[in-house]
This record gives structure tokens, sequence and C-alpha cells, in this order.
């Protein structure tokens, strides 16, 4: 998954497939703030074609779902925990 695509590419881009992750090492100031916005903003486009992809090969209601969890709360705390062993 997501660990895989970080150590591939992590000798060309650093392995910021996400935005916490850049804004985790701008706050290190190990990347400028240039860098920073065009980061943020590949990676928030490449969601969203990938979310057009989706919903496209799959159908509607597929990128809206939030898989196993239940509620907005469950959601941001799944992500929240993913992110920090990404960035860990």
């Amino acid at each position: 998954g997501v660990g895989g695509m970080v150590g591939g590419f992590q000798a060309h881009s650093g392995g910021h497939f996400n935005p916490a992750v850049s804004l985790g090492v701008w706050l290190l100031r190990r990347m400028s703030t240039t860098a920073l916005a065009v980061y943020v903003a590949a990676q928030c486009g490449g969601a969203v074609l990938g979310a057009l992809c989706a919903n496209a090969i799959w159908g509607s209601g597929t990128v809206a779902s939030v898989g196993l969890a239940s509620s907005l709360g469950a959601t941001v705390l799944r992500e929240a925990v993913l992110t920090f062993v990404l960035v860990c």
C-alpha cells in the first residue's frame, strides 16, 4: 500500500504522498515554503484525479464511502493514527 509507495519513491520525492507529511517536513525546516505549496497542490490534485478515476471505474458513491468507519469521528481517528504510523 502506501508504505510501499513511500519506500519506492523515497529517493525521488522524499516519499511525500500525504500533505501532513509535507507539512511536518516544512515545520522541521527541511523544505521551502514554495516547495511545500507545490507538493500540497500536487498531492491534492492527485487525490482529486484519483477520486474521479475511481468514480468513473466503480460508479458513484465509491469515493464518498468511509469504509469501515461508521462516523466522521471514527474516520478522522483512523486517518490520524495511520498518518502517525506513516510519519514515524
